[in-house]
């Protein structure tokens, strides 16, 4: 039984390449803002760690996040979290947040857009909603 749980542990992917190459990235929401972590809410498995991809959590399981971090970076305006989400919809999006004088706040629902690497392509729903759907 133990040979088991191992072998669903290992069968976790890595996570998929950040969008961008020309800039500083960040895979840890250690290493991120403290705006940022703030508003994640820290339920968010960092880059490459383990984390619930589906909604078949196999026991020693529960406690792992059901996010993971992509990456993070700076743009001109503000701050992008690319993150993926597991669960019975696996997705892939991004989190914008703008400038703002007491740090960063999460960007209107328009300027929220999906991870370019999606595998199906469709809109992901803005995440300034319900933290559990972060």
């Amino acid at each position: 039984m133990p040979l088991i749980l191992l072998a669903a542990a290992a069968a976790v992917p890595p996570s998929p390449a950040c969008s961008v190459s020309d800039r500083a990235i960040v895979g840890s929401l250690r290493e991120m803002p403290p705006s940022i972590r703030e508003a994640l809410g820290g339920r968010m498995a960092d880059r490459d760690q383990p984390f619930n991809i589906s909604d078949a959590v196999p026991p020693g399981q529960e406690r792992w996040p059901f996010l993971r971090v992509i990456c993070g970076y700076k743009t001109a305006t503000g701050y992008v979290v690319e993150r993926e989400r597991g669960g019975r919809a696996y997705s892939k999006g991004r989190i914008v947040f703008a400038n703002s004088p007491a740090g960063y706040v999460e960007a209107p629902a328009a300027t929220t857009f999906p991870h370019p690497a999606s595998a199906t392509g469709t809109a992901d729903k803005h995440l300034a909603i319900a933290a559990g759907e972060r």
